[in-house]
């Protein structure tokens, strides 16, 4: 799947330099997709601001938990994540960028599907 279904992706993880990597690697290897990087105190706002289809964070907040799709990167510094895939909760362990975007290739295929 190539992300052609123009979904947004808020992402807005610490540290800096990884929002910004996962961020350009999205954006680059799945173009139809609408990827915005934001300051995780920032999230809130571009969530009610970009109604994101999948919002990628280190934090949660009450309006990314109310979201079907986000996804929670090493909360407490541990080497798993947790994550919210049309509204399942899920745990996975160091998913890496290929997981990341099989990730943003389903909520891809939840859109379309409506």
């Amino acid at each position: 799947m190539s992300g052609t279904s123009g979904i947004c992706v808020l992402v807005g993880n610490e540290p800096r330099a990884y929002r910004e990597a996962i961020s350009a690697a999205v954006q680059t290897l799945r173009p139809g997709c609408r990827v915005v990087a934001v300051e995780p105190h920032e999230l809130d706002r571009h969530v009610a601001g970009y109604s994101p289809a999948l919002v990628i964070c280190s934090q949660l907040t009450e309006a990314v938990q109310a979201l079907a799709s986000w996804i929670l990167l090493y909360p407490d510094g541990d080497r798993q994540v947790i994550l919210s895939l049309g509204g399942k909760l899920q745990q996975a362990a160091n998913i890496g960028l290929q997981g990341l975007l099989s990730l943003v290739d389903h909520v891809d295929g939840l859109a379309a599907a409506g």
